[in-house]
């Protein structure tokens, strides 16, 4: 549906058969990324203006929708979650598990973010940023746990699609799956350095140890394990 899947759900987990895939789609991505109230009132969730924004929103949906399972008895397993133009989507395994719900939980946390560019999830309170020390902003409920399945993946990208979702797919295939990233366009106005190729710092982060790779989310974006100091010594 055009807008918010919000008032669909519900009706959705009582017509999916377990262990069945449910697909859901979101357009109001202004919501999901940008606009408190809306996302508030839409998502039960608070999102935050953040470099990582398409992938913060694209979390608070999978939150969401997770939330709305629980209610009856389902867990998720989150097989495939993108971003693309003007839309959201997330293709999901759900089944009747209380243990999956359990685990499920673990992954639903409070998400900081600063303007210094530190980020980082936790289920504690924080009460400022531990590298520059300013006042911290939260989203909260937020799913950080993984949102690609490769075997999934394999199997779609076998189907006949498009060349746009087949470009995208690519990119996603060889994204490490952890939450978020960083745009070092973002950074370079706040630490007043130049700009190195992405594919340079990747590469970079892997010779330091971390994981790193592009995301479909962000032209500019770098996923990485990486914390905020080891990827700025790339750069200063």
């Amino acid at each position: 549906p055009f807008g918010s899947p919000s008032r669909y759900l519900a009706s959705a987990f009582r017509i999916v058969r377990p262990k069945g895939i449910l697909c859901v789609t979101a357009t109001d991505t202004q919501a999901l990324c940008v606009s408190k109230k809306a996302c508030i009132r839409k998502y039960s969730a608070i999102p935050l203006r953040t470099d990582f924004f398409k992938e913060l929103g694209i979390r608070i949906l999978i939150s969401t929708i997770l939330r709305e399972g629980m209610k009856q008895d389902y867990s998720i397993e989150v097989m495939l979650a993108y971003a693309h133009k003007h839309y959201m989507r997330v293709f999901l395994n759900v089944k009747k598990s209380l243990k999956g719900i359990e685990n499920n939980i673990r992954d639903l946390n409070i998400v900081y973010y600063c303007s210094c560019g530190y980020r980082t999830y936790s289920k504690d309170i924080m009460q400022g940023c531990p590298n520059c020390g300013k006042r911290i902003n939260l989203s909260l409920p937020v799913w950080t746990g993984e949102i690609k399945n490769d075997n999934f993946l394999n199997k779609l990208m076998k189907k006949e699609i498009t060349p746009d979702l087949e470009k995208i797919l690519n990119i996603i295939k060889n994204e490490i799956n952890v939450p978020f990233y960083y745009d070092p366009h973002r950074l370079a106005k706040t630490y007043k350095f130049d700009l190195k190729k992405i594919d340079l710092v990747i590469e970079e982060l892997k010779k330091m140890g971390f994981q790193a790779s592009r995301t479909h989310f962000s032209r500019t974006g770098i996923k990485t394990d990486a914390d905020l100091l080891s990827l700025l010594k790339i750069f200063i």
